[in-house]
């Protein structure tokens, strides 16, 4: 398993991936934060409107089947546990 950012290559399978994980997802206010993440100027609104100003993604790819298989994000809003 390698750990790469989130590509336009990856987006679909990150996609899949989420709503298989987080059933509904797709439905909530997150639903475009992976695009989002990819198309900051197309989704200038919705960072305004969520108030996170910068998003990164990142996918667990295994080494085999080069599938994602596991996806983190960062959002800077969120704050840090130092443990």
């Amino acid at each position: 398993m390698y750990i790469e950012s989130l590509s336009i290559a990856t987006l679909e399978q990150a996609i899949h991936l989420r709503e298989e994980v987080f059933p509904g997802v797709s439905n909530s206010s997150d639903s475009s934060s992976l695009v989002a993440s990819l198309y900051r100027d197309k989704y200038a609104q919705w960072f305004s409107n969520s108030g996170i100003t910068q998003l990164n993604y990142w996918v667990a790819i295994d080494d085999k089947s080069f599938q994602v298989i596991g996806l983190t994000s960062y959002d800077e809003t969120e704050p840090r546990k130092m443990t």
